[in-house]
Formats: C-alpha cells, structure tokens, sequence
C-alpha cells in the first residue's frame, strides 16, 4: 500500500501554492529544510509559503523556485 494513502496533508489536488509546495515537498521526500537547501531559501521562509500560505513577493525569489522546481511555472499563480 502506498503510505501517502494515509496521510491527511497531503493534497492529492492541489489548489493553492502552499499545497503544490506540500506536494512536490512529500513527493520527493523532502523535509522543509531539504527543500529550502535545494532551492537556496531559509527554512523559515519556505514554511511560511507551504504551512501559512505566504506568497513569495520578491521576483527573484519566485524565478529562483521556477528554476529549481519542477513545474513551479505552472502553479506559481495559484
């Protein structure tokens, strides 16, 4: 059986930009820390866009969460 069956965060259709984040995070198997290593971000910063739904504002920070996330460009809107 597959485990994400079982967990209730994680969004199976993602809406929202936080829930593409929380996805694309479980997806890869990444933690918060992981993923704002990989894309060069505090952690902090990344849970604000993922757990209390913050938008990144600054054009640099979204370009670079464009190139190190696959499919970001599609869900960046949301």
């Amino acid at each position: 059986m597959n485990p994400l069956d079982y967990d209730p965060t994680y969004p199976r259709n993602p809406a929202t930009l936080a829930e593409h984040i929380r996805k694309y995070r479980k997806d890869k198997g990444l933690t918060i820390a992981g993923l704002a290593q990989e894309i060069g971000i505090h952690k902090f910063t990344l849970s604000n866009w993922e757990i209390r739904g913050k938008v990144p504002r600054i054009k640099a920070l979204r370009d670079r969460l464009i190139r190190s996330v696959e499919g970001a460009g599609k869900w960046l809107d949301c």
